[in-house]
Formats: structure tokens, C-alpha cells, sequence
């Protein structure tokens, strides 16, 4: 019923509850491979993705047709309720609507200002891993969304539980320091403050290179 009305919203619930049902099926030893393959799967979650993959991919490619920024703003929704374990989810396993959700209309998320920051401030890691892979595309939309999300990328630094995370970010922020003298010189605290408190980890020793690199290009203009 909700898809003959369009019922978005009630189509993002419902793609939430596959998508949590389909986590919960693939159980925490099909985790330990990665990706995890399609005849690991077991009878619950071949069953949930024979029965509804394919019918949300149609509707995700429904809402593409539409607009770009309609697909993003309800994909983002769903994102944001977080993946869990179906990210995880190897090539050969179709229909997948979760690769469908990592994969396409990639442009379309960079194109949105307000869907790249969700996701950098989203806590589910698979959304926030995400939106850095987004960011490490390179270009020049991707150059942009950095520069807009320099303070959620300094406080990923700082406060990230992952260290790869961390890393991730330290050399985004490195990326954008190294075209913009002004944001350089914001980030030379920051870069200072993060060698001093993972100190005991190896993120300080690239927080060291880093802070070098971002010292040169702050005095580059000046």
C-alpha cells in the first residue's frame, strides 16, 4: 500500500526494518568474512533479499528518476538509521540493495551539502565511513564539502573511536590545508593538540606530518 500511494516516509521505515532484519540474519560469524559471500548467507537472509531486494531497488531508482536530490534526501534517511553488517555483504550476492546504496548516484550525495554532513555526523560507522570515502574521491565537489566540514573532520580527529577513521580525516584536512593557506593556519592547533593526546598511538606520528605540511602552506601566502 505504501508504495501504490508513495508513502515515503513509510517506504524509508519499512527499507529501515529490511534492512534490520537482514543484519540480524546474517549473524555474527558470517562477520568474520569480509566480504562476506552469498553462500554464507543462511536461509533468513536469502529469503529477505529474494523477497525484498529487488523491490527496493526499483523504488531507489524510482526516486533517481525523479531527482537526484529525492533519492539523496531519502537514502541519507535510511543511512542514517545505519547498515550494520549488511555493508559487509560480498559482489555476488543479488539483489543487494545495499550495494545499490553505496555505490550509485555518488555525485548526487557530493551535490548536497546537507546529506555530506550527515553523514560525517552520523555515529553509525558504516555512514560515516561512507561519507569519507565520498570525500577521498577527489575533484572539486569533493574539495568543497571538505572545506565546509573542516570542523566536523577536526573533531573526527580528535574524538573518533576508530584510529583508521582518524586517519582518514587527519589526511582529508591535510588535502584541503594544502590548497588553502586560511584553513592551514585554523588547523595548526588542532594538529598540535592531536600529537599531544594520542601521543601513545602511531595517529601521532602522522598528526606530526601532517602539522609540518599544514606549517608550510599556512606561511606559503604570507
Amino acid at each position: 500500500a505504501a508504495e501504490s500511494h508513495h508513502d515515503e516516509e513509510m517506504l524509508d521505515l519499512q527499507t529501515h526494518l529490511f534492512l534490520q532484519g537482514l543484519n540480524s540474519s546474517i549473524g555474527y560469524r558470517s562477520v568474520l568474512l569480509t566480504p562476506i559471500p552469498a553462500t554464507k548467507l543462511n536461509r533468513s537472509a536469502r529469503n529477505l533479499l529474494e523477497h525484498f531486494g529487488a523491490r527496493i531497488i526499483a523504488r531507489f531508482d524510482r526516486l533517481a528518476a525523479q531527482s537526484i536530490e529525492h533519492y539523496v534526501t531519502h537514502a541519507a534517511s535510511i543511512m542514517r538509521q545505519g547498515l550494520g553488517s549488511t555493508r559487509f555483504l560480498g559482489p555476488d550476492v543479488v539483489p543487494n540493495p545495499i550495494a545499490y546504496l553505496l555505490s550509485e548516484h555518488l555525485e548526487g550525495w557530493l551535490r548536497s551539502p546537507e546529506a555530506m554532513r550527515d553523514l560525517l555526523e552520523e555515529r553509525q560507522l558504516g555512514s560515516r565511513a561512507f561519507g569519507l570515502t565520498l570525500l577521498e574521491r577527489g575533484g572539486s565537489q569533493p574539495a568543497q564539502r571538505i572545506l565546509e566540514n573542516v570542523a566536523l573532520l577536526r573533531m573526527l580527529v580528535m574524538t573518533a573511536p576508530l584510529r583508521k577513521t582518524r586517519r582518514r580525516a587527519l589526511l582529508l584536512l591535510e588535502h584541503v590545508a594544502a590548497h588553502n593557506p586560511l584553513v592551514a593556519r585554523q588547523l595548526l592547533p588542532s594538529l598540535q593538540a592531536t600529537m599531544e593526546f594520542h601521543a601513545e598511538q602511531s595517529i601521532d606520528l602522522r598528526a606530526m606530518v601532517s602539522y609540518v605540511r599544514a606549517r608550510q602552506a599556512a606561511a606559503s601566502k604570507e
